[in-house]
């Protein structure tokens, strides 16, 4: 991080104040003096290499940041936290924040502003993300009393679609 924060921010100081903060929002203070490793040098975990490449990519604050799955391999509190850090992001700096989730928690996705379903590169559903249960409540879709709607929607209204021949 230090060393693309010296690339991309002119002042030295400010540079250095990037990184601390980012070390700080992502969580990475015990290994921040920990070589990432590779092949032949054990380094940091799984987790902290998946936060690292977030944080490096968020040291010159882009307006707009696309990520596949940043949340995989990372423990359901960090992944909640990167989802915080996020929408942090897009509601105090206005970043625009594109990216792909499996099986989000319901912490998670209450943290989501828009969402956008495929199935089978088919837009199943687009709009807002507290608006998916009214949307399946208009396919007649029951979310049973003891389901989230996250762990539910994706496989329902893929198999409705399927069912009424629906070409999307």
């Amino acid at each position: 991080m230090q060393f693309t924060a010296q690339l991309k921010i002119a002042d030295r100081t400010k540079a250095e104040e990037r990184v601390e903060e980012l070390i700080r929002d992502f969580g990475l203070q015990k290994c921040q003096d920990t070589y990432v490793g590779g092949k032949f040098i054990k380094g940091i975990s799984g987790g902290e290499k998946k936060r690292v490449c977030i944080a490096v990519e968020m040291v010159g604050k882009p307006d707009l940041l696309i990520l596949d799955e940043p949340t995989s391999g990372l423990d359901s509190h960090m992944a909640n936290n990167i989802i915080k850090i996020f929408k942090r992001l897009a509601v105090k700096e206005g970043k625009t924040i594109i990216f792909t989730i499996h099986q989000p928690s319901y912490k998670m996705f209450c943290e989501l502003d828009r969402l956008l379903l495929l199935d089978r590169g088919e837009c199943i559903y687009q709009g807002l993300a507290s608006g998916i249960l009214e949307y399946m409540m208009s396919l007649s879709i029951t979310v049973p009393a003891k389901s989230t709607i996250c762990d539910y929607f994706m496989f329902e209204i893929s198999e409705y679609k399927s069912r009424t021949n629906n070409n999307y």
